[in-house]
């Protein structure tokens, strides 16, 4: 009597055909995944910079409202703070990387412009376009 054990060789070509096919239908979606988590981390990094100002903005009015001067109710006077602003009074933490090309920022580099409102004595905050979050 013969002894058959193992794989035929039919056996192994249809395992490994299978193991083709699912790597194909799975590779797209696992790199989906990983370009997503990497904007998503990007834009997380952006929120929080820009909290970070807030926090800037709120701890350091008072001075900041005798500097940035409103000559009339329309003015919209505005002024930047570097993310470096920001690391050096502990609003923030670095060090700071691009999570899509895993550059690192230079803090000095990075700019966020507020803005004051002279009507209603708000401030608004926008980030420099040196932070992207799309794939670049």
């Amino acid at each position: 009597m013969k002894d058959n054990r193992g794989f035929t060789l039919i056996e192994v070509i249809l395992a490994v055909l299978i193991l083709a096919i699912l790597m194909i239908i799975a590779f797209p979606n696992v790199t989906s995944i990983i370009n997503k988590g990497k904007i998503d981390s990007c834009e997380n990094l952006r929120e929080s910079i820009l909290s970070a100002s807030k926090m800037y903005i709120k701890y350091n009015r008072y001075n900041l409202e005798e500097d940035v001067k409103c000559e009339n109710e329309s003015d919209k006077p505005s002024f930047n703070i570097t993310l470096k602003t920001l690391e050096e009074g502990n609003y923030i933490k670095g060090p700071f990387k691009n999570p899509i090309t895993n550059e690192e920022y230079d803090p000095s580099d990075i700019k966020v412009k507020i803005t004051l409102n002279c009507t209603t004595k708000e401030f608004s905050y926008s980030l420099d376009d040196d932070i992207y979050c799309n794939n670049q």
